[in-house]
């Protein structure tokens, strides 16, 4: 997953699920472009929960994720990794 903002762009990918208490509590992979936790209160995973299954892109668009995972070809897979490190980490 790709986290734009006007500071940076960073690579995070999904690594460990823990409970702490009623926190979720997500912790990035080593393949993260950089270290990452992220903690879910209760009332977050609801909001979360409610913005997808009241949002008719956001349900087509799970619906449609194996068709997408397949459709994707190696060349643009290749094509992406090789500018990902041109634009990872810009200076703020």
């Amino acid at each position: 997953m790709r986290v734009l903002s006007p500071l940076a762009e960073i690579d995070f990918v999904i690594g460990k699920l823990t409970r702490e208490g009623d926190t979720l509590v997500i912790n990035g992979d080593q393949a993260s472009s950089l270290e990452a936790e992220v903690r879910m209160a209760p009332r977050d995973a609801a909001h979360l929960l409610k913005s997808v299954i009241l949002n008719p892109t956001a349900i087509l668009y799970f619906l449609s994720l194996p068709f997408l995972l397949t459709r994707k070809s190696s060349t643009s897979a290749t094509s992406e990794q090789g500018s990902d490190f041109q634009r990872l980490n810009k200076p703020w």
